[in-house]
């Protein structure tokens, strides 16, 4: 029996050791919110909600002035686009000197924050419970360009600005290749400049594996949302466990998996910065979304999404999903690629910008992994998107 409780007690304090341990080799702001963040490191901070055409109620964030410039008025706004994997708080994880929603607050710029629809911060609806009504979920990604135009729409009205500066990464930039195709008057009209960072329409040269597999497993993936299951949602799974106990104290673990989607290492990137950043979001994973960002990859078309030849006969009238209609975008394009990111491949972006024609108005590639555009050290390509945001820059026109 004295044996037993040895060790019991000899476990629990293990277990508390291991804990304290894992604990210390957190960053500071971890879970911290861009609110806690920006008052932590004096940025200005506000925030308002928006609802979609559809009925979505999402939460859009503003950094209005950083430290160094804390006058708020008649900055160039810039709206910014997250990933999949996370919401508009990614854009500013690695602090004010490695982030680039921090650095361009801090470069004189009015930054303004999407929130997807799928995002935990976002997940309203007018009429509609996420918990309860799976047509809450039901939405791909051309369904998303409503929330770019209800977050759009609010900032031109509350600005006095004409036309706005957008940054899309990754996913975010795909979606705003899609959605300038589809409603090219909206967009033309309210967006001056469209700078998609690692990102463009088709995925069809990747070389990541994650994407791969998710292109293969889309019959799986499809049963898996016939059952009704259209969403993960870590905070339902183990995987704050699994950070506690591998990526934070073993660090090369998780590298291995962060490179099937990055690159291989990237000589400005904090990597323990984006296995924290990239791996264990807060954040729900819509799957249906999942899909459709890889569709390229398994059909080699940019097309809506596909449902397969019954359920495209049901929704779209044939028995093949419609294509984006890319060649209708009328925005001034910039694209900004990665020499060496396995997601996003240069020739997808290539192609890309041949189709845009003169509307691709800025073409660079920089030595940075897909995520050393979120939190590398190298600040050269926040620089040319400077330029490029005070070139495309319109002011409203002030009455007399």
């Amino acid at each position: 029996m004295q044996k037993v409780l040895i060790k019991k007690v000899l476990a629990i304090f293990l277990v508390l050791a291991i804990s304290t341990h894992l604990a210390s080799c957190q960053p500071v702001d971890y879970k911290m919110s861009l609110r806690e963040k920006c008052e932590l490191y004096g940025f200005g901070y506000e925030e308002y909600q928006t609802t979609t055409q559809d009925g979505y109620i999402l939460t859009l964030m503003r950094v209005p002035y950083a430290p160094n410039n804390r006058d708020e008025q008649d900055k160039p706004p810039v709206y910014m686009i997250h990933p999949i994997n996370g919401h508009g708080n990614l854009l500013f994880y690695d602090g004010p000197d490695h982030s680039p929603g921090f650095e361009l607050a801090t470069r004189g710029f009015d930054v303004w924050v999407l929130n997807f629809r799928f995002t935990q911060v976002s997940r309203a609806h007018v009429s509609l419970d996420p918990d309860t009504d799976p047509e809450f979920y039901d939405y791909d990604m051309v369904t998303l360009r409503y929330d770019l135009m209800a977050d759009i729409q609010f900032i031109i009205d509350n600005t006095n600005y004409d036309s706005i500066a957008v940054y899309g990464y990754g996913f975010g930039g795909t979606t705003l290749s899609y959605a300038m195709a589809i409603e090219p008057e909206f967009f033309s009209t309210n967006v001056n400049i469209a700078s998609l960072i690692a990102a463009g329409p088709s995925y069809a040269h990747t070389q990541s594996l994650v994407y791969i597999g998710l292109a293969e497993a889309d019959g799986l993936l499809n049963v898996v949302r016939s059952m009704g299951i259209n969403y993960v949602n870590p905070t339902d799974f183990p995987t704050n466990v699994l950070n506690q106990m591998f990526c934070y104290p073993y660090p090369p673990l998780c590298n291995a998996f962060v490179r099937l989607v990055s690159a291989e290492s990237d000589p400005y990137n904090d990597e323990d910065g984006s296995i924290r950043s990239q791996l264990f979001q807060d954040n729900s994973l819509t799957i249906q979304l999942s899909q459709h960002l890889v569709q390229s990859v398994r059909t080699g078309r940019v097309s809506y999404f596909d449902y397969g030849p019954e359920g495209n006969l049901e929704a779209y009238g044939t028995e093949e999903a419609p294509l984006i209609p890319l060649e209708d975008t009328i925005n001034d394009v910039a694209l900004l690629g990665s020499e060496i990111d396995h997601g996003t491949a240069p020739e997808d972006i290539n192609d890309y910008c041949d189709l845009l024609g003169d509307r691709c108005v800025f073409l660079k590639y920089y030595s940075l992994s897909h995520f050393g555009f979120q939190d590398a050290d190298n600040a050269e390509y926040i620089i040319d998107l400077q330029d490029l945001y005070e070139e495309y820059e319109d002011p409203r026109p002030t009455s007399d």
